[in-house]
């Protein structure tokens, strides 16, 4: 059995590889990569008008998507590396790979659309908005960015902060996406 580091390197080359092929699709999407990273960019400089431009980009759907994904994906690499530095009995490093990575990100994904469904009903129903379920989506998507950071929960020290950081950052930006796309910040 290869020792706890070989089997943290062999899982973060796999992480890393898994990563890579979701962001390379995120940068072939059709919004292309200078726009999708300079949204990011005014995204984490707290430039909110960022959402008006993703709202009115109907090809960025799958762009918002891919990020929702790849964010997931990559906070479950997050605390699989956190787990791998614990001594758990019993600990199978393939196990908890597929469950907190692949099934975690997948899940995470799944629960974003209900989240963004959840919404797009309120703010319809509750505030008579007008707003599309689709651009809700492309909003929301780019906002759900932050929670990558939660790969940094890999550092077992702080995981704590870094986790409750992306987490609060990311509804901070989800929130603001919401009322800029819905205009119910009055």
């Amino acid at each position: 059995m290869p020792s706890f580091s070989g089997r943290v390197h062999v899982g973060v080359a796999l992480a890393a590889l898994l990563a890579l092929c979701v962001w390379a699709l995120l940068f072939r999407t059709s919004a292309g990569f200078q726009t999708l990273a300079g949204w990011l960019l005014r995204l984490f400089r707290l430039d909110f008008t960022v959402f008006d431009d993703i709202r009115g980009e109907r090809t960025a759907t799958a762009s918002a998507v891919l990020i929702v994904l790849g964010a997931s994906l990559t906070a479950g690499v997050g605390s699989w590396i956190w787990s791998m530095q614990h001594d758990f009995k019993g600990l199978d490093t393939a196990e908890v790979f597929v469950k907190t990575v692949l099934a975690g990100g997948l899940l995470q994904t799944g629960i974003f659309f209900v989240w963004a469904y959840i919404t797009y009903v309120v703010l319809a129903r509750a505030f008579g908005s007008q707003v599309l379920f689709a651009d809700l989506v492309r909003t929301m998507g780019l906002a759900f960015a932050p929670m990558a950071l939660s790969l940094f929960v890999g550092v077992a020290p702080l995981a704590v902060p870094f986790g409750v950081f992306s987490l609060g950052f990311m509804l901070l930006t989800t929130t603001a996406a919401v009322e800029q796309t819905a205009g119910v910040s009055e």
